[in-house]
Protein backbone atom coordinates (compact mmCIF):
# COMPACT_ATOMS: atom_id res chain seq x y z
CA UNK A 1 0.00 0.00 0.00
CA UNK A 2 3.06 2.43 0.96
CA UNK A 3 4.53 1.69 -2.72
CA UNK A 4 1.01 2.81 -4.23
CA UNK A 5 0.49 5.55 -2.03
CA UNK A 6 3.92 7.06 -3.53
CA UNK A 7 3.41 5.94 -6.86
CA UNK A 8 0.23 8.21 -6.81
CA UNK A 9 1.64 11.36 -4.77
CA UNK A 10 4.93 11.04 -7.45
CA UNK A 11 2.65 11.40 -9.89
CA UNK A 12 0.46 14.28 -8.44
CA UNK A 13 3.18 16.05 -7.86
CA UNK A 14 4.29 15.26 -11.43
CA UNK A 15 0.82 16.91 -12.77
CA UNK A 16 0.11 13.73 -14.33
CA UNK A 17 -3.40 14.05 -13.00
CA UNK A 18 -5.08 11.24 -15.14
CA UNK A 19 -2.35 8.59 -14.58
CA UNK A 20 -3.11 9.12 -10.90
CA UNK A 21 -6.70 9.16 -11.19
CA UNK A 22 -6.42 5.68 -12.83
CA UNK A 23 -3.81 4.17 -10.47
CA UNK A 24 -5.54 5.87 -7.37
CA UNK A 25 -9.30 4.17 -8.34
CA UNK A 26 -7.26 0.43 -8.76
CA UNK A 27 -5.67 1.02 -6.09
CA UNK A 28 -8.94 1.92 -4.02
CA UNK A 29 -10.94 -0.73 -5.59
CA UNK A 30 -8.37 -3.45 -4.40
CA UNK A 31 -7.70 -1.69 -0.70
CA UNK A 32 -8.70 -3.62 2.41
CA UNK A 33 -11.17 -1.83 4.42
CA UNK A 34 -9.39 -0.34 6.76
CA UNK A 35 -6.79 1.30 4.18
CA UNK A 36 -9.94 3.17 1.47
CA UNK A 37 -9.88 5.95 3.54
CA UNK A 38 -6.07 6.92 2.26
CA UNK A 39 -6.85 6.79 -0.99
CA UNK A 40 -10.08 8.21 -0.98
CA UNK A 41 -8.01 11.10 0.31
CA UNK A 42 -6.15 11.41 -2.53
CA UNK A 43 -8.81 10.99 -4.99
CA UNK A 44 -10.40 13.95 -3.30
CA UNK A 45 -7.30 15.73 -3.82
CA UNK A 46 -6.92 14.54 -7.29
CA UNK A 47 -10.55 15.56 -8.32
CA UNK A 48 -9.79 18.70 -7.00
CA UNK A 49 -6.60 19.25 -9.01
CA UNK A 50 -8.74 17.93 -12.08
CA UNK A 51 -11.61 20.39 -11.59
CA UNK A 52 -13.71 17.59 -10.74
CA UNK A 53 -15.67 19.23 -8.15
CA UNK A 54 -18.64 16.77 -8.05
CA UNK A 55 -16.32 13.83 -7.87
CA UNK A 56 -14.52 15.18 -5.17
CA UNK A 57 -17.79 16.46 -3.45
CA UNK A 58 -18.88 13.02 -3.07
CA UNK A 59 -15.41 11.58 -1.79
CA UNK A 60 -15.17 14.24 0.93
CA UNK A 61 -18.95 13.35 2.17
CA UNK A 62 -18.57 9.24 2.07
CA UNK A 63 -15.18 10.35 4.28
CA UNK A 64 -17.29 12.97 6.34
CA UNK A 65 -20.18 10.24 7.03
CA UNK A 66 -17.44 6.99 7.80
CA UNK A 67 -15.10 9.33 10.32
CA UNK A 68 -17.56 11.92 11.85
CA UNK A 69 -14.61 13.10 14.46
CA UNK A 70 -12.39 13.84 11.74
CA UNK A 71 -12.40 17.43 10.97
CA UNK A 72 -9.80 18.06 8.69
CA UNK A 73 -12.32 16.19 6.03
CA UNK A 74 -14.90 18.63 6.99
CA UNK A 75 -12.52 21.37 6.35
CA UNK A 76 -11.17 20.27 2.72
CA UNK A 77 -15.03 19.94 2.02
CA UNK A 78 -15.76 23.66 2.95
CA UNK A 79 -12.92 24.83 1.52
CA UNK A 80 -14.27 22.89 -1.68
CA UNK A 81 -17.89 24.56 -1.42
CA UNK A 82 -16.04 28.12 -0.80
CA UNK A 83 -14.16 27.20 -3.87
CA UNK A 84 -17.60 27.64 -5.22
CA UNK A 85 -18.87 30.07 -3.85
CA UNK A 86 -21.37 27.86 -1.32
CA UNK A 87 -20.91 29.15 2.28
CA UNK A 88 -24.11 27.82 3.09
CA UNK A 89 -22.72 24.17 2.70
CA UNK A 90 -19.88 24.75 4.14
CA UNK A 91 -21.08 26.14 7.66
CA UNK A 92 -24.01 22.98 7.20
CA UNK A 93 -20.75 20.66 7.05
CA UNK A 94 -19.24 22.52 10.27
CA UNK A 95 -22.74 22.44 12.26
CA UNK A 96 -23.65 18.79 11.48
CA UNK A 97 -19.82 18.09 12.82
CA UNK A 98 -19.86 20.08 16.04
CA UNK A 99 -23.47 18.02 17.03
CA UNK A 100 -20.97 14.97 16.98
CA UNK A 101 -18.30 16.97 18.57
CA UNK A 102 -19.91 20.31 20.76
CA UNK A 103 -16.03 20.53 22.46
CA UNK A 104 -13.91 21.09 19.12
CA UNK A 105 -12.72 24.08 19.76
CA UNK A 106 -11.05 24.90 16.15
CA UNK A 107 -14.28 23.72 14.30
CA UNK A 108 -15.78 26.50 16.17
CA UNK A 109 -13.15 28.53 14.69
CA UNK A 110 -13.32 27.80 11.50
CA UNK A 111 -17.37 28.09 11.75
CA UNK A 112 -16.73 31.44 12.77
CA UNK A 113 -14.74 32.14 9.90
CA UNK A 114 -17.52 31.01 7.55
CA UNK A 115 -20.19 33.35 9.24
CA UNK A 116 -17.73 36.09 8.87
CA UNK A 117 -17.30 35.59 5.18
CA UNK A 118 -21.59 35.35 4.91
CA UNK A 119 -21.52 38.54 7.01
CA UNK A 120 -23.52 36.99 9.71
CA UNK A 121 -20.84 39.07 12.57
CA UNK A 122 -23.44 38.13 15.55
CA UNK A 123 -22.76 34.24 14.36
CA UNK A 124 -19.18 34.56 13.70
CA UNK A 125 -18.89 36.41 17.49
CA UNK A 126 -20.41 33.97 19.01
CA UNK A 127 -18.22 30.97 17.16
CA UNK A 128 -15.03 33.30 18.30
CA UNK A 129 -16.13 33.41 21.90
CA UNK A 130 -17.34 29.65 22.21
CA UNK A 131 -13.69 28.74 20.69
CA UNK A 132 -12.14 30.59 23.62
CA UNK A 133 -14.42 29.05 26.23
CA UNK A 134 -13.10 25.83 25.42
CA UNK A 135 -9.60 27.25 25.55
CA UNK A 136 -8.55 26.84 21.77
CA UNK A 137 -4.62 26.50 21.35
CA UNK A 138 -3.09 30.12 20.53
CA UNK A 139 -6.24 32.19 21.43
CA UNK A 140 -4.53 35.62 20.86
CA UNK A 141 -5.40 34.63 17.22
CA UNK A 142 -8.80 34.27 17.90
CA UNK A 143 -9.12 38.07 19.78
CA UNK A 144 -7.08 39.17 16.80
CA UNK A 145 -9.74 37.97 14.67
CA UNK A 146 -12.58 38.86 16.73
CA UNK A 147 -10.61 43.07 16.61
CA UNK A 148 -10.54 42.81 13.20
CA UNK A 149 -14.78 41.84 12.70
CA UNK A 150 -15.09 44.57 15.76
CA UNK A 151 -13.26 47.10 13.41
CA UNK A 152 -15.09 45.94 10.05
CA UNK A 153 -18.46 46.82 11.75
CA UNK A 154 -17.17 50.11 13.13
CA UNK A 155 -17.15 48.44 17.02
CA UNK A 156 -13.27 50.26 17.26
CA UNK A 157 -13.00 50.23 20.88
CA UNK A 158 -13.77 46.96 21.38
CA UNK A 159 -11.40 45.87 18.39
CA UNK A 160 -8.94 47.78 20.76
CA UNK A 161 -9.56 46.24 23.51
CA UNK A 162 -9.81 42.96 21.60
CA UNK A 163 -6.23 43.31 20.37
CA UNK A 164 -4.73 44.18 23.85
CA UNK A 165 -6.26 41.06 25.08
CA UNK A 166 -4.13 39.59 22.60
CA UNK A 167 -1.24 41.13 23.42
CA UNK A 168 -1.63 40.46 27.49
CA UNK A 169 -1.72 36.94 26.28
CA UNK A 170 1.48 36.72 23.91
CA UNK A 171 2.96 40.96 24.06
CA UNK A 172 4.88 39.51 20.66
CA UNK A 173 2.22 38.65 18.51
CA UNK A 174 3.16 40.56 15.15
CA UNK A 175 -0.86 39.91 14.08
CA UNK A 176 -1.89 42.05 16.92
CA UNK A 177 0.82 44.40 17.34
CA UNK A 178 0.23 45.20 13.24
CA UNK A 179 -3.88 45.70 13.92
CA UNK A 180 -3.69 47.60 16.99
CA UNK A 181 -0.85 50.02 14.65
CA UNK A 182 -3.40 49.77 11.68
CA UNK A 183 -6.17 51.07 14.06
CA UNK A 184 -4.37 54.09 15.61
CA UNK A 185 -3.77 55.07 12.47
CA UNK A 186 -7.49 55.00 11.76
CA UNK A 187 -7.56 56.90 14.77
CA UNK A 188 -5.50 59.50 13.56
CA UNK A 189 -2.69 58.82 16.65
CA UNK A 190 0.73 58.96 14.51
CA UNK A 191 3.07 58.55 17.18
CA UNK A 192 1.56 55.32 18.98
CA UNK A 193 0.96 53.74 15.16
CA UNK A 194 4.56 54.37 14.50
CA UNK A 195 5.49 53.46 17.78
CA UNK A 196 4.22 49.99 16.95
CA UNK A 197 5.44 49.53 13.92
CA UNK A 198 9.13 49.85 14.87
CA UNK A 199 8.05 47.34 17.86
CA UNK A 200 7.32 45.09 15.36
CA UNK A 201 10.29 45.86 13.22
CA UNK A 202 12.35 44.94 16.35
CA UNK A 203 11.24 41.20 16.05
CA UNK A 204 11.40 41.32 12.30
CA UNK A 205 13.64 43.72 10.67
CA UNK A 206 13.00 43.28 7.45
CA UNK A 207 9.69 43.27 7.56
CA UNK A 208 8.85 45.44 4.57
CA UNK A 209 4.59 45.86 5.01
CA UNK A 210 6.20 48.02 8.18
CA UNK A 211 8.77 50.04 6.50
CA UNK A 212 6.15 50.76 3.85
CA UNK A 213 3.55 52.11 6.10
CA UNK A 214 5.76 53.61 7.99
CA UNK A 215 7.12 55.48 4.83
CA UNK A 216 3.36 56.03 3.63
CA UNK A 217 2.90 58.04 7.23
CA UNK A 218 5.28 60.90 6.44
CA UNK A 219 6.93 63.22 4.15
CA UNK A 220 10.26 61.95 3.39
CA UNK A 221 13.14 64.35 3.42
CA UNK A 222 16.34 64.46 2.32
CA UNK A 223 17.04 63.79 6.03
CA UNK A 224 15.34 60.89 6.62
CA UNK A 225 16.20 59.28 2.92
CA UNK A 226 17.81 56.03 4.85
CA UNK A 227 14.66 54.70 5.72
CA UNK A 228 13.90 54.53 1.71
CA UNK A 229 17.71 53.14 1.24
CA UNK A 230 17.45 50.28 4.26
CA UNK A 231 13.94 49.60 2.54
CA UNK A 232 15.54 48.94 -1.04
CA UNK A 233 18.39 47.14 0.27
CA UNK A 234 15.70 44.38 2.19
CA UNK A 235 13.91 44.46 -1.55
CA UNK A 236 16.68 43.45 -3.41
CA UNK A 237 18.43 40.95 -0.40
CA UNK A 238 15.73 39.32 0.67
CA UNK A 239 14.33 36.18 -1.19
CA UNK A 240 11.64 35.12 0.58
CA UNK A 241 9.72 38.35 0.20
CA UNK A 242 6.25 37.66 -1.18
CA UNK A 243 4.95 39.24 -4.39
CA UNK A 244 2.75 41.55 -2.11
CA UNK A 245 5.32 42.65 0.29
CA UNK A 246 7.37 43.35 -3.16
CA UNK A 247 4.17 45.83 -4.18
CA UNK A 248 4.10 47.41 -0.95
CA UNK A 249 7.75 48.03 -0.67
CA UNK A 250 8.57 49.03 -4.54
CA UNK A 251 5.22 51.50 -3.68
CA UNK A 252 6.38 53.18 -0.91
CA UNK A 253 9.73 53.83 -2.71
CA UNK A 254 7.97 55.99 -5.05
CA UNK A 255 6.28 57.72 -2.85
CA UNK A 256 9.48 58.14 -0.74
CA UNK A 257 10.90 59.30 -3.35
CA UNK A 258 7.90 61.60 -4.95
CA UNK A 259 8.30 63.05 -1.68
CA UNK A 260 11.79 64.41 -2.34
CA UNK A 261 11.03 65.34 -5.89
CA UNK A 262 12.42 62.46 -7.72
CA UNK A 263 10.02 61.78 -10.12
CA UNK A 264 11.95 59.94 -12.27
CA UNK A 265 13.26 57.42 -9.95
CA UNK A 266 9.63 57.58 -8.29
CA UNK A 267 8.23 56.33 -11.29
CA UNK A 268 10.79 53.63 -12.15
CA UNK A 269 9.70 52.40 -8.34
CA UNK A 270 6.05 52.50 -9.15
CA UNK A 271 6.26 51.05 -12.88
CA UNK A 272 8.19 48.36 -10.55
CA UNK A 273 5.39 47.63 -8.07
CA UNK A 274 2.71 47.99 -11.39
CA UNK A 275 4.38 45.45 -13.21
CA UNK A 276 4.36 43.41 -10.07
CA UNK A 277 0.34 43.65 -9.24
CA UNK A 278 -0.21 42.67 -13.25
CA UNK A 279 0.71 39.42 -12.35
CA UNK A 280 -1.68 39.35 -9.86
CA UNK A 281 -4.58 41.19 -11.05
CA UNK A 282 -6.64 39.67 -13.11
CA UNK A 283 -6.39 40.94 -17.38
CA UNK A 284 -8.24 43.86 -17.70
CA UNK A 285 -10.83 43.72 -20.61
CA UNK A 286 -11.65 47.04 -22.29
CA UNK A 287 -15.00 45.32 -24.69
CA UNK A 288 -16.20 43.72 -21.56
CA UNK A 289 -16.35 46.44 -19.66
CA UNK A 290 -17.77 48.56 -22.53
CA UNK A 291 -20.81 45.98 -23.02
CA UNK A 292 -21.12 46.21 -18.68
CA UNK A 293 -21.55 50.29 -19.45
CA UNK A 294 -24.05 49.70 -22.57
CA UNK A 295 -25.99 46.71 -20.78
CA UNK A 296 -26.51 48.90 -17.43
CA UNK A 297 -27.45 51.94 -19.47
CA UNK A 298 -29.83 50.03 -21.57
CA UNK A 299 -31.54 47.89 -18.69
CA UNK A 300 -31.95 50.93 -16.07
CA UNK A 301 -33.72 53.33 -17.69
CA UNK A 302 -36.49 56.35 -16.67
CA UNK A 303 -39.37 53.01 -17.32
CA UNK A 304 -37.89 50.60 -15.62
CA UNK A 305 -37.04 52.97 -12.18
CA UNK A 306 -40.93 53.89 -12.11
CA UNK A 307 -42.33 50.62 -12.29
CA UNK A 308 -39.57 48.87 -10.06
CA UNK A 309 -39.85 52.21 -7.37
CA UNK A 310 -40.35 51.59 -3.57
CA UNK A 311 -42.19 54.16 -1.62
CA UNK A 312 -39.49 53.79 0.69
CA UNK A 313 -38.30 57.38 2.41
CA UNK A 314 -35.36 56.64 3.74
CA UNK A 315 -33.01 58.78 2.50
CA UNK A 316 -29.18 56.67 2.98
CA UNK A 317 -26.02 58.96 1.76
CA UNK A 318 -23.79 57.49 -0.79
CA UNK A 319 -20.52 58.94 -1.80
CA UNK A 320 -19.19 57.67 -4.92
CA UNK A 321 -16.96 58.29 -8.27
CA UNK A 322 -13.63 56.82 -9.51
CA UNK A 323 -10.98 55.13 -6.75
CA UNK A 324 -8.30 58.34 -5.64
CA UNK A 325 -11.21 61.06 -6.84
CA UNK A 326 -11.35 63.14 -3.74
CA UNK A 327 -14.14 60.40 -1.75
CA UNK A 328 -12.29 59.85 1.32
CA UNK A 329 -11.68 63.60 1.63
CA UNK A 330 -15.07 64.65 0.89
CA UNK A 331 -16.26 62.11 3.46
CA UNK A 332 -14.13 63.36 6.00
CA UNK A 333 -15.88 66.71 5.15
CA UNK A 334 -18.83 65.87 5.79
CA UNK A 335 -18.50 63.45 8.93
CA UNK A 336 -17.22 66.64 10.81
CA UNK A 337 -20.87 67.73 10.72
CA UNK A 338 -22.76 66.82 14.10
CA UNK A 339 -25.73 65.04 12.28
CA UNK A 340 -23.59 62.52 10.02
CA UNK A 341 -21.62 59.71 11.00
CA UNK A 342 -18.72 58.25 8.55
CA UNK A 343 -19.56 54.56 7.22
CA UNK A 344 -16.40 54.50 5.38
CA UNK A 345 -16.42 52.11 2.72
CA UNK A 346 -19.18 49.60 3.57
CA UNK A 347 -19.68 46.66 1.78
CA UNK A 348 -22.95 46.40 2.34
CA UNK A 349 -24.96 47.34 -0.82
CA UNK A 350 -22.87 44.93 -2.51
CA UNK A 351 -23.41 42.08 -0.35
CA UNK A 352 -27.21 42.80 -0.20
CA UNK A 353 -27.14 43.07 -3.86
CA UNK A 354 -24.99 39.60 -4.30
CA UNK A 355 -28.20 38.36 -1.93
CA UNK A 356 -30.98 39.12 -2.73
CA UNK A 357 -30.65 40.14 -6.79
CA UNK A 358 -28.17 38.90 -8.35
CA UNK A 359 -30.29 35.58 -9.13
CA UNK A 360 -33.12 37.71 -10.60
CA UNK A 361 -31.70 39.38 -13.62
CA UNK A 362 -33.66 36.54 -15.90
CA UNK A 363 -35.14 39.04 -18.24
CA UNK A 364 -32.18 42.08 -17.75
CA UNK A 365 -33.50 43.41 -14.62
CA UNK A 366 -34.08 42.32 -10.92
CA UNK A 367 -37.96 42.32 -9.82
CA UNK A 368 -40.26 44.35 -7.90
CA UNK A 369 -39.93 42.23 -5.00
CA UNK A 370 -36.24 42.17 -4.62
CA UNK A 371 -35.96 45.75 -5.22
CA UNK A 372 -38.08 46.04 -1.75
CA UNK A 373 -36.05 42.96 -0.12
CA UNK A 374 -32.67 45.15 -1.03
CA UNK A 375 -34.09 48.13 0.31
CA UNK A 376 -35.31 46.49 3.53
CA UNK A 377 -31.96 44.72 3.61
CA UNK A 378 -29.56 47.47 3.23
CA UNK A 379 -31.65 49.80 6.24
CA UNK A 380 -31.62 47.20 8.35
CA UNK A 381 -27.77 46.04 7.67
CA UNK A 382 -27.32 50.17 8.38
CA UNK A 383 -29.24 50.32 11.17
CA UNK A 384 -27.63 47.50 13.07
CA UNK A 385 -24.08 48.83 11.87
CA UNK A 386 -24.47 52.63 13.10
CA UNK A 387 -27.52 51.95 15.40
CA UNK A 388 -27.11 55.43 17.25
CA UNK A 389 -26.27 57.39 13.67
CA UNK A 390 -29.07 59.90 11.98
CA UNK A 391 -26.73 60.21 8.66
CA UNK A 392 -23.99 57.91 7.67
CA UNK A 393 -22.52 58.38 4.37
CA UNK A 394 -21.60 55.05 2.31
CA UNK A 395 -18.53 55.93 0.52
CA UNK A 396 -17.53 53.05 -1.35
CA UNK A 397 -16.69 54.30 -4.85
CA UNK A 398 -17.01 51.85 -6.98
CA UNK A 399 -20.85 51.66 -5.79
CA UNK A 400 -21.54 53.96 -9.17
CA UNK A 401 -22.37 50.44 -11.22
CA UNK A 402 -25.50 50.26 -9.04
CA UNK A 403 -27.26 53.28 -8.35
CA UNK A 404 -29.77 52.04 -10.33
CA UNK A 405 -30.62 50.26 -8.18
CA UNK A 406 -30.55 52.79 -5.49
CA UNK A 407 -32.58 55.00 -6.64
CA UNK A 408 -35.34 52.06 -7.29
CA UNK A 409 -34.73 50.92 -3.94
CA UNK A 410 -34.71 54.30 -2.17
CA UNK A 411 -36.11 57.21 -4.20
CA UNK A 412 -35.05 59.68 -2.06
CA UNK A 413 -31.35 58.76 -1.92
CA UNK A 414 -28.67 61.22 -1.82
CA UNK A 415 -26.01 60.51 -4.32
CA UNK A 416 -22.75 62.42 -4.64
CA UNK A 417 -20.05 61.77 -6.92
CA UNK A 418 -16.54 63.21 -6.85
CA UNK A 419 -14.67 63.90 -9.95
CA UNK A 420 -10.93 65.23 -10.31
CA UNK A 421 -8.71 65.95 -13.73
CA UNK A 422 -9.03 63.01 -15.15
CA UNK A 423 -5.10 62.54 -15.80
CA UNK A 424 -4.43 63.11 -11.96
CA UNK A 425 -6.93 60.42 -11.45
CA UNK A 426 -4.87 58.45 -13.60
CA UNK A 427 -1.63 58.87 -11.23
CA UNK A 428 -2.93 58.53 -8.23
CA UNK A 429 -4.27 54.98 -8.79
CA UNK A 430 -1.31 54.12 -10.33
CA UNK A 431 0.70 54.93 -7.53
CA UNK A 432 -1.94 53.40 -4.45
CA UNK A 433 -1.50 49.84 -3.86
CA UNK A 434 -5.06 48.68 -4.63
CA UNK A 435 -7.00 45.17 -4.28
CA UNK A 436 -7.61 42.62 -6.64
CA UNK A 437 -11.29 43.73 -7.96
CA UNK A 438 -9.45 46.60 -9.83
CA UNK A 439 -7.83 44.78 -12.95
CA UNK A 440 -7.40 48.74 -14.87
CA UNK A 441 -5.52 50.02 -11.83
CA UNK A 442 -1.45 48.90 -13.10
CA UNK A 443 -2.17 50.70 -16.67
CA UNK A 444 -2.44 54.31 -16.73
CA UNK A 445 -4.03 53.51 -20.23
CA UNK A 446 -6.52 50.92 -18.51
CA UNK A 447 -7.48 53.35 -15.61
CA UNK A 448 -7.55 56.22 -18.49
CA UNK A 449 -10.22 53.63 -20.58
CA UNK A 450 -11.98 52.68 -17.28
CA UNK A 451 -12.28 56.41 -16.56
CA UNK A 452 -14.21 57.30 -19.87
CA UNK A 453 -16.80 54.56 -19.42
CA UNK A 454 -16.97 55.79 -15.87
CA UNK A 455 -18.29 59.14 -16.86
CA UNK A 456 -19.77 57.45 -19.70
CA UNK A 457 -22.25 56.03 -16.97
CA UNK A 458 -21.92 59.26 -14.72
CA UNK A 459 -23.80 61.16 -17.47
CA UNK A 460 -26.43 58.47 -18.10
CA UNK A 461 -27.27 58.29 -13.96
CA UNK A 462 -27.76 62.27 -14.16
CA UNK A 463 -29.59 62.55 -16.78
CA UNK A 464 -32.02 59.54 -15.01
CA UNK A 465 -31.84 60.98 -11.82
CA UNK A 466 -30.93 64.64 -11.63
CA UNK A 467 -32.55 65.07 -8.73
CA UNK A 468 -30.53 62.34 -6.76
CA UNK A 469 -26.90 63.17 -8.03
CA UNK A 470 -24.68 65.83 -7.11
CA UNK A 471 -21.43 66.08 -8.49
CA UNK A 472 -18.09 67.38 -6.87
CA UNK A 473 -15.58 68.76 -8.49
CA UNK A 474 -12.15 68.30 -6.54
CA UNK A 475 -10.54 71.28 -7.73
CA UNK A 476 -13.05 73.43 -6.74
CA UNK A 477 -13.40 71.77 -3.41
CA UNK A 478 -9.80 72.43 -2.49
CA UNK A 479 -9.91 76.09 -4.21
CA UNK A 480 -13.38 77.41 -2.52
CA UNK A 481 -14.37 74.94 -0.38
CA UNK A 482 -16.59 76.81 1.93
CA UNK A 483 -18.77 77.44 -0.98
CA UNK A 484 -18.42 74.07 -2.41
CA UNK A 485 -19.38 72.33 1.21
CA UNK A 486 -22.23 74.42 1.23
CA UNK A 487 -23.84 73.49 -2.08
CA UNK A 488 -22.86 69.57 -0.14
CA UNK A 489 -24.70 70.31 2.65
CA UNK A 490 -27.72 72.27 0.93
CA UNK A 491 -28.05 69.02 -1.22
CA UNK A 492 -28.21 66.84 1.63
CA UNK A 493 -30.80 69.37 2.99
CA UNK A 494 -28.37 69.69 6.09
CA UNK A 495 -28.10 73.55 7.61
CA UNK A 496 -24.10 75.03 8.26
CA UNK A 497 -21.58 73.94 10.34
CA UNK A 498 -18.89 75.66 10.89
CA UNK A 499 -16.90 72.06 11.94
CA UNK A 500 -17.11 71.36 8.42
CA UNK A 501 -14.48 73.69 7.59
CA UNK A 502 -12.16 71.72 10.57
CA UNK A 503 -12.27 68.47 9.24
CA UNK A 504 -8.73 67.58 9.72
CA UNK A 505 -9.50 67.55 13.81
CA UNK A 506 -12.39 65.68 13.35
CA UNK A 507 -12.23 62.36 15.35
CA UNK A 508 -13.89 59.96 13.07
CA UNK A 509 -12.17 56.82 12.10
CA UNK A 510 -10.85 56.89 8.26
CA UNK A 511 -10.59 53.67 6.83
CA UNK A 512 -9.10 54.28 3.33
CA UNK A 513 -5.38 54.87 1.76
CA UNK A 514 -6.14 58.49 2.20
CA UNK A 515 -5.52 57.75 5.95
CA UNK A 516 -3.51 60.74 6.31
CA UNK A 517 -3.86 63.10 3.59
CA UNK A 518 -7.33 63.85 5.08
CA UNK A 519 -5.83 64.64 8.64
CA UNK A 520 -4.53 67.70 7.27
CA UNK A 521 -5.95 70.84 6.24
CA UNK A 522 -7.18 71.07 2.56
CA UNK A 523 -4.00 71.80 0.90
CA UNK A 524 -3.42 72.30 -2.96
CA UNK A 525 -0.39 70.73 -3.78
CA UNK A 526 -2.26 67.42 -5.54
CA UNK A 527 -3.49 69.81 -8.20
CA UNK A 528 -2.01 68.80 -11.63
CA UNK A 529 0.14 66.71 -10.20
CA UNK A 530 0.31 64.71 -13.54
CA UNK A 531 2.45 67.53 -14.91
CA UNK A 532 5.88 66.01 -13.01
CA UNK A 533 5.17 62.76 -14.74
CA UNK A 534 4.03 64.56 -18.29
CA UNK A 535 6.05 62.45 -20.63
CA UNK A 536 4.42 58.80 -19.23
CA UNK A 537 0.73 60.43 -20.55
CA UNK A 538 1.16 60.02 -24.36
CA UNK A 539 -1.46 57.14 -25.19
CA UNK A 540 -3.48 57.88 -21.95
CA UNK A 541 -3.99 61.46 -23.19
CA UNK A 542 -4.66 60.46 -26.64
CA UNK A 543 -7.69 58.26 -24.74
CA UNK A 544 -9.19 60.45 -23.23
CA UNK A 545 -8.96 63.30 -25.28
CA UNK A 546 -12.75 64.02 -25.08
CA UNK A 547 -12.60 63.86 -21.18
CA UNK A 548 -9.62 66.51 -21.39
CA UNK A 549 -11.74 68.72 -23.80
CA UNK A 550 -13.90 69.35 -21.29
CA UNK A 551 -12.20 69.86 -18.70
CA UNK A 552 -9.81 72.83 -20.41
CA UNK A 553 -13.80 74.70 -20.77
CA UNK A 554 -13.83 76.95 -17.76
CA UNK A 555 -17.47 75.92 -17.49
CA UNK A 556 -19.03 72.58 -15.29
CA UNK A 557 -20.58 69.96 -17.58
CA UNK A 558 -22.27 69.60 -13.82
CA UNK A 559 -23.70 73.27 -13.92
Amino acid sequence: MENEIKNIVSLCQQAKWQSALDLCQRSLHRAEDSHKHYFSELLAEIYMAMGLFKEAETQLLNLTTDFPHRLDYVQQLADLYAHQRETDKGVHQYQRFLRHNPDNANAHFNLALLYKKQMQFDKAEAAYQKALALNIEQPEEVHTNLAVMYSERRREHEAEASLRQALKINPDYVPALFNLATLFEEFGIKEQATGLYQQILQHQPDNVEVMARLVQSEIITPEKKGVLENLESVLKHNPALTQLHKEAGYFALGKGHDDLAEFDIAFTFYNKANQLCSKRLPPYNAGQIENQVQETIGTFDSGWVQKSQTSSDFAPVFICGMFRSGTTLLEQILSAHPRITSGGELGLLKHCIERLVSDDFTDGSPSATNIQALSEQYQNGLGQLFAKAEIVTDKRPDNFWHLGLVRAAFPKAKIICTDRHPLDICLSVYFQHLGNELSYSASLNNTAHYYTQYKKLLRHWISLMPENVYCVDYQQLVMNPEKTIRMVLEFCELPWSDDCMQFHQSKAVVKTASIWQVRQPLYQSSLDRWCHYKKHFQQAREILAEELEKVSSDSSEYD
